[in-house]
């Protein structure tokens, strides 16, 4: 079967989701080929090769599509739209992914009119969605026929490297002498505030006060065209700034980290007040792998497979209820670590590349 991904940002290497699963196409798939309409295609594919030399040569440029293939395929609505022209002149067959993000927001009436268009094609065969929100949204407004709509909760992301690249935990008083808590995404707005930094500074700035051990670690900062209006200065030497990472760098920073917080929250990007995070973020995922635990809020009730306490703590979006919850675990290291072996056992499950693979390919009808 001639299977073609088309992609805005792969093959960049630190798309972690992507580049899990249409890695994982690549391999297993002989006629599978990827095509991106990447502005900075040469310097990714570069990196790209260097890290997987065996699949470059199947990644394009998408001015060098070729013959069509008997399946077009994308993730995000933006794509799907953008790219859904092109599956009309070559008379093909298309199935996307509806992740939150990539331009998908609620109530909006351009967005909606997208949703609207790719979903009245005749050539759309199938739609993945990830979270009750996005399924319960797109069968309420009647944007595609519930027979075409097949829901996996969760991502396709790289268990098997972090499954492989475990690093043993660092516990608080016995292999370290500091309490470390980390914050881990890209920001798309000046403060953070989609992600929660916001709240989660104030949160660091409560609890930094309140004991001398506790450290603070941030991952990932501002997205490139975004101006960061943030500042940690009143944190001093309690917090450390890494930038971007690949997910390399993931496996031995989490066994030094005892909990991730994450109180990202919907509906406050002012240029797009309907969107929404993915429960939980990709970022939250790779820490719960790790063994971190993880302590995250859902504000739309879109936890359908994890039990609160044992495989995740869901927290408030409240900066002194975080706040609590956090001392309460300081309090009690035992119970904290036991949340982190929770977390662990039960992401590596529901995120297993094989299962959420395997949910894929029949969905999309490849075998």
């Amino acid at each position: 079967m001639k299977f073609y991904i088309v992609d805005d940002y792969y093959p960049w290497p630190l798309s972690s989701f992507r580049i899990a699963e249409f890695n994982w196409y690549l391999k297993k798939y002989p006629g599978c080929h990827a095509f991106s309409m990447n502005r900075n295609f040469r310097e990714h594919h570069d990196a790209f090769s260097k890290i997987f030399p065996e699949l470059s040569g199947r990644v394009s440029h998408a001015i060098d599509m070729f013959d069509a293939p008997d399946l077009f395929y994308n993730i995000f609505i933006n794509n799907a739209a953008d790219y859904l022209p092109i599956y009309e002149k070559e008379s093909t067959p298309f199935s996307f992914t509806l992740y939150p993000g990539g331009g998908f927001h609620l109530e909006d009436e351009v967005m909606d009119a997208q949703l609207q268009r790719v979903g009245d094609s005749d050539l759309l065969q199938e739609v993945i969605v990830t979270q009750m929100t996005t399924k319960n949204y797109i069968l309420d407004k009647g944007f595609v026929s519930p027979e075409k709509v097949h829901f996996i909760f969760g991502g396709a992301l790289d268990s098997a490297t972090f499954k492989r690249a475990y690093v043993p935990r660092k516990k608080y008083g016995v292999d370290k002498e500091t309490f470390d808590i980390c914050f881990v995404a890209v920001r798309y707005d000046p403060r953070g505030v989609t992600k929660g930094y916001d709240v989660f500074l104030e949160v660091a700035r409560k609890l930094a006060a309140w004991h001398p051990d506790i450290r603070f670690h941030v991952v990932g900062g501002a997205r490139w065209d975004i101006v960061d209006e943030t500042d940690t200065s009143f944190l001093g030497d309690r917090v450390t700034e890494y930038g971007l990472r690949d997910t390399a760098f993931f496996p031995e920073f989490h066994s030094g980290m005892d909990m991730i917080i994450s109180p990202n929250r919907p509906f406050c990007h002012p240029p797009f007040p309907g969107a929404f995070d993915g429960f939980p973020t990709g970022c939250c995922v790779e820490a719960g792998m790790c063994g971190t635990p993880v302590l995250c809020t859902d504000l739309l009730n879109d936890n359908v497979v994890f039990e609160d306490g044992k495989d995740i703590r869901i927290i408030p979006y409240d900066v002194d209820g975080i706040c609590d919850i956090v001392t309460t675990y300081f309090e009690d290291l035992e119970k904290l670590y036991a949340l982190g072996e929770g977390c662990r056992e039960a992401f590596l499950r529901v995120f297993d590349i094989e299962t959420q693979m395997a949910a894929r390919v029949k969905a999309l009808g490849l075998e």
